[in-house]
């Protein structure tokens, strides 16, 4: 339901007549007429409970009611107040204010709800450095066995750290007074939650191409661009095509190997009971089988597998299944198991923001409208998550 000029009119009337009663006040100032708005937006789709969602009011309307009167006249301000009367006079300063409040709303509240996976890979941090070193040690190795007063051996510490600097994005998007008069079924608002989800899509992009290192971006040791899955760093496990569940144990037992890799005196180090295998969409029905059929594929030179219910049990309780398309551009066949969240961070300089601009009146602009955020996505280990090829 799209709410014409009277209907708006007639919502704002009535809570201004409610908010008389409860203040005392019956004129209305543009701060109070946003608040009366946003009151009556509803929070969740499935819970309207009389109220409306932003996108049922049309720019066009609000012009009506906040600019023009109904002779088609500008309205004239009246001292930074809303009248008593709405359809008599009304602080023409609350078009952009409102409009500016609902744009943003719009925007923020699509880039919120995205269903995305990245976010569930990295531990995030703020920051206000431009460059960030995060430090590290390298292993120190088991304690040794000491008899009665005989000195206890020495370790020194190796340092390490990694490199985080930030990348900035954003958007600008021009109001137009044409844009406005058009508006008559809402598709502004509509548009300006495509804005929003286009960001948090292009920010999920964004880290999964670090997560997996797409172009070797993600990993700066001493600030040294790096490549992050290598044989060096025992995180690459190469003909292990996902399959079957044998080849999850394949890439347990690579993991164990880079566990104990960057440590000099191979310290013993306990295994992560919680994992994700992260898979591009082409392999997740296979994945999607193996961690949750009743009955798991076989190995050939097995026959039956009798054992399939009882370890899907356990695959299942310890991995967490993640799949996004975006690994798909990348390789359709490549995949990656392990605990990334001990090993990605994510430097967020600033969140997803909402930036308007005044308009420019020889344009014909009413406002414009910015949407940016700044953050990067590294690695500060190599040891926790494992990249499989076929």
């Amino acid at each position: 339901m799209i709410y014409t000029p009277k209907n708006l009119k007639t919502m704002l009337r009535e809570s201004n007549e409610r908010h008389a009663v409860e203040l005392g006040d019956r004129r209305l100032g543009i701060n109070k007429t946003i608040k009366m708005l946003e009151e009556n937006f509803c929070r969740k789709p499935d819970d309207k409970d009389g109220r409306i969602e932003p996108e049922e009011f049309s720019l066009r309307e609000l012009w009506d009611t906040f600019v023009i009167n109904e002779q088609g006249y500008p309205i004239e301000p009246v001292s930074g107040f809303m009248s008593s009367q709405i359809t008599e006079a009304i602080e023409p300063s609350a078009f952009p204010t409102i409009t500016r409040q609902l744009i943003s709303k719009k925007m923020v509240d699509a880039y919120n709800t995205v269903d995305t996976i990245a976010d569930q890979m990295v531990s995030s941090f703020n920051s206000k450095l431009e460059v960030d070193k995060i430090p590290g040690f390298k292993g120190t190795g088991n304690p040794t066995k000491r008899l009665p007063g005989q000195e206890y051996e020495k370790i020194s510490f190796e340092e390490k750290w990694y490199q985080a600097t930030y990348a900035k994005y954003g958007r600008e998007v021009d109001l137009t007074e044409e844009a406005v008069l058009f508006d008559q079924t809402g598709q502004i608002l509509k548009a300006a939650a495509d804005v929003g989800e286009g960001a948090k899509y292009y920010d999920e992009y964004l880290t999964l191409q670090a997560i997996i290192d797409a172009s070797t971006t993600s990993y700066y040791p001493s600030g040294v661009a790096t490549a992050l899955y290598s044989s060096d760093n025992n995180n690459l496990k190469a003909s292990n095509a996902l399959a079957d569940e044998t080849d999850i144990t394949a890439a347990r037992t690579q993991l164990r190997t880079a566990l104990k890799s960057d440590d000099a005196n191979t310290r013993h180090i306990l295994m992560p009971t919680n994992f994700v295998l992260l898979c591009p969409d082409a392999l997740v029905d296979t994945a999607a089988k193996i961690l949750f059929s009743q009955n798991l594929a076989a190995s050939a030179n097995r026959g039956v597998n009798v054992w399939g219910p009882a370890m899907q049990s356990t695959l299942k309780r310890q991995t967490t299944l993640l799949s996004s398309p975006i690994l798909d551009d990348n390789s359709a066949t490549t995949w990656y198991f392990g605990s990334p969240k001990k090993q990605f961070v994510k430097k967020i300089v600033f969140p997803f923001q909402i930036v308007t601009i005044k308009g420019n009146e020889h344009a014909d602009i009413l406002q414009t409208i910015k949407t940016r955020f700044a953050n990067q996505t590294v690695a500060i280990d190599t040891r926790y998550f494992i990249k499989c090829t076929a």
